[in-house]
């Protein structure tokens, strides 16, 4: 089976992931699962740019699989409602090698996992905002 995948060089979930290291890993990941593996697709730098995410989901065929380090990577908003109704339609698999998640549809875990690390990163930001108004270190 085939595996494509997706690399940035832009920092997520509070990481700055070599591209190198992440295809690495994910080819890595890929040998595991005893699949074919494809060179990832590179996203530009530019903040909120998903332009490499979207059109390997244009080109990649129905039933792929897609693998990428984090859940992190993922778009906000609109553009992960849009992501998520584009795998969907193409009843594309996808694959997180960091949380060791495996999401298809309805993708109700990959909701749940991108749930969990935005309160994590509320919780993160109101005990740094309380360290600062109550002077705590």
């Amino acid at each position: 089976m085939k595996y494509f995948s997706y690399v940035t060089s832009r920092s997520f979930g509070g990481m700055n992931i070599p591209v190198p290291g992440q295809n690495s890993i994910l080819r890595e990941y890929v040998r595991a699962q005893k699949g074919q593996y494809a060179l990832p697709s590179l996203e530009s730098a530019f903040p909120n740019c998903y332009h490499q995410l979207f059109g390997l989901l244009r080109s990649i065929e129905p039933k792929s699989n897609l693998a990428m380090y984090s859940v992190t990577m993922l778009p906000k908003k609109n553009k992960l409602q849009l992501f998520i109704r584009l795998c969907k339609e193409k009843q594309v698999s996808l694959h997180f090698v960091l949380e060791n998640l495996v999401s298809n549809e309805p993708f109700s875990n990959l909701l749940s996992e991108i749930e969990n690390y935005e309160l994590k990163e509320y919780e993160s930001k109101f005990d740094y905002i309380e360290n600062l108004f109550f002077n705590r270190n």
